[in-house]
């Protein structure tokens, strides 16, 4: 089981070289982009009558089929004290129901050779199996069982709150990146639902009770508060039988109450971010800023951020990359990405990761000097085009990925997109030059940057080990 969201996973420095290579460097160039409808990937939905949303996308290339269910709720709807109460809760939700008792949903999930798994974030949950599309009705009575009929005792619950604590001290406390982040994150929305992480404080986790869990699955677990995704070997019209067969019965609870509104997150002033542990392998320099969230009423902004992030972090062009890696030859790694699947706020980052013998205060001299030289220059429109060419061929190759296709969108739906949305490139055919580089200087602001250091040693200052 995974958390996603707005805290950094622990893992990130070690993947980000893969994920700037797959996301931003990889495929061939396209003469010209196209819209969403051009792509040929066609899909229906319906809502049934007690307000679960369906959304069908038909693909029999292969007898394969993917029902991913996403509920609107994640850490942030949290009170303080019960951080890390919605990825408890998902980890519970395999607990068993009186149809399916403990053990029954692995066991029939393995003899079916589904892949499965779920996640949360800070806005909302997902559950999803990948399965041969006989099987889909068979998946479809699960999880429709488990959204309405979850047992939970105090047997199932002390348990894997042992499991939360143990993932928790593995992904978090036992790797020197995790409490980085964690303070980063903090710093960057003090007094936020965004600054607690996912996962919970430990204390809150050793906290949580059977109580907490039946509240919060009776609140959020409902049709209403759902949308189910149906992709591959399936018709909309065998899905809707299905849907209604299965979910259509499950009634809502009327006193439900509405999603909170998240605080919007006050712009932060300078400041710093120190942690220095033995543990580390490799020193990092960072520095996280406040941006606009896809879902967000500024989403163009977001668009025009992920370009900019895309073409600086380029690692034949770049204006950081090839600087400090290629150049000067002080970093293994720099660059910029962003986060921006969130409902409130996003985020961007610039880091590098520093060489040998290079001292962090003048790794990080150099990035401030490269991050204004890239602002004031802006980007150009041939820039522009060679990364929107990218995205589409990115976007192309992801159709034949349909977990990673579904993922997107449904992250888009949670954020109220339609499906046409999700995909449309129509907006990156509009984006431009100017609008790019508008967006990088209103946001990446200095007197605005938490900077994050994370330390091997003191002698990462100076570069000169002992």
């Amino acid at each position: 089981m995974a958390i996603w969201g707005l805290n950094l996973g622990n893992h990130l420095m070690r993947c980000l070289a893969l994920i700037f290579t797959v996301l931003f460097s990889c495929g061939q160039t396209v003469a010209q982009t196209k819209s969403f409808a051009d792509l040929d990937v066609k899909f229906e939905e319906f809502t049934l009558a007690n307000g679960l949303r369906v959304v069908v996308l038909p693909s029999h290339r292969a007898p394969v089929v993917t029902q991913s269910i996403w509920y609107r709720v994640g850490s942030s709807v949290e009170k303080p004290g019960k951080t890390g109460l919605a990825h408890f809760h998902e980890h519970l939700m395999f607990k068993g129901t009186k149809k399916y008792p403990p053990g029954a949903f692995d066991r029939l999930l393995k003899a079916s050779g589904a892949i499965h798994n779920a996640f949360t974030t800070s806005d909302y949950t997902a559950y999803y199996q990948r399965v041969a599309s006989d099987k889909l009705e068979l998946m479809m009575d699960i999880e429709s069982d488990r959204m309405k009929n979850l047992v939970l005792t105090e047997a199932d619950v002390l348990p894997e709150r042992d499991v939360v604590k143990n993932e928790r001290l593995q992904r978090t406390d036992n790797d020197p990146t995790g409490p980085f982040w964690e303070q980063v994150t903090a710093a960057l929305f003090p007094g936020h639902p965004y600054g607690r992480p996912v996962i919970g404080d430990m204390a809150d986790v050793l906290g949580l009770t059977l109580d907490d869990a039946l509240n919060f699955y009776r609140t959020y677990y409902q049709p209403k508060n759902a949308v189910l995704i149906i992709s591959g070997d399936a018709t909309v019209s065998q899905v809707r039988a299905l849907a209604e067969k299965y979910y259509g019965p499950i009634a809502n609870d009327a006193a439900a109450p509405a999603l909170p509104k998240l605080p919007v997150a006050e712009p932060v002033k300078a400041s710093r971010i120190e942690l220095v542990d033995g543990r580390v392998q490799t020193p990092v320099v960072s520095k996280v800023y406040h941006a606009p969230s896809s879902g967000s009423d500024n989403w163009r902004e977001s668009l025009a951020l992920n370009f900019f992030n895309a073409i600086v972090s380029d690692q034949t062009h770049g204006q950081i990359y090839k600087s400090l890696v290629l150049t000067q030859k002080l970093a293994s790694q720099a660059g910029a990405y962003g986060r921006f699947n969130s409902i409130g706020e996003g985020l961007v980052t610039i880091y590098a990761i520093p060489n040998s013998g290079v001292s962090v205060a003048k790794l990080e001299a150099a990035l401030d000097v490269e991050l204004a030289a890239a602002l004031n220059k802006g980007v150009s429109q041939a820039e522009l085009d060679q990364e929107i060419n990218r995205s589409y061929a990115n976007l192309v190759h992801s159709l034949d990925n349909r977990e990673s296709f579904v993922r997107e969108l449904g992250v888009g739906l949670m954020m109220g997109m339609t499906p046409k949305e999700v995909f449309d490139t129509k907006a990156w055919r509009s984006m431009t030059a100017e609008e790019v580089t508008a967006a990088a200087r209103k946001y990446y602001v200095a007197t605005r940057a938490v900077t994050g250091v994370l330390l091997r040693n003191e002698a990462d200052r100076t570069g000169v080990q002992p």
